[in-house]
């Protein structure tokens, strides 16, 4: 199935009014300004293997370019992979498997979190769906200490269940690299 750039334009257009129609502050901008009227361009896009974006837009209405992020609908993504267009997301196996599942624990920690999710445990997901285990060794010190000085800064307590999870992994990592 092959898709055309015209196909993957009305896709994000899509995407972007759904999560504009969700974010307060479009919607504060469309009320101010036109409400909503107004033509919204696209200067950069970038779309993970998982459907989540990141784009800048601009428009008449808006005094300066704004930042959104979200994540593409289900179908849109698949519609995306089977093209071509966007890689589908590799199978983790084994020890990348266990990792993943410790990592997802430490995520759901921070749902619902007002401080949002540190970079730290975002950058701990991203090496460890790499399965780039000698990376991960070599900066899980970093990761680490990245995740206290977040919770220092926001003021958020750190849960003894993401410690546990975190030690559990490092372990994990160590039996797996030797």
């Amino acid at each position: 199935m092959k898709i055309t750039k015209q196909q993957l334009y009305n896709i994000i257009k899509e995407e972007f009014a759904a999560v504009l129609e969700q974010d307060p502050q479009a919607m504060m901008v469309r009320g101010a300004k036109g409400a909503g009227r107004d033509q919204i361009s696209v200067e950069k896009i970038r779309i993970a293997p998982d459907g989540s974006f990141k784009a800048r837009l601009t428009s008449a209405a808006l005094e300066k370019s704004m930042r959104v992020a979200g994540k593409l609908d289900h179908n849109s993504t698949v519609l995306l992979q089977q093209a071509g267009a966007l890689q589908a997301p590799k199978e983790l196996t084994g020890a990348a498997k266990e990792m993943m599942e410790i990592v997802k624990r430490i995520k759901s920690n921070y749902e619902g979190e007002e401080a949002g999710m540190p970079p730290a445990v975002e950058q701990l997901a991203k090496l460890v769906r790499s399965s780039d285990f000698e990376g991960l060794k070599g900066s899980i010190t970093d990761i680490w200490n990245g995740l206290l000085k977040w919770h220092q800064r926001s003021g958020a307590k750190l849960q003894h269940k993401t410690t546990t999870s975190f030690n559990t992994l490092n372990t994990l990592l160590r039996k797996q690299t030797g």
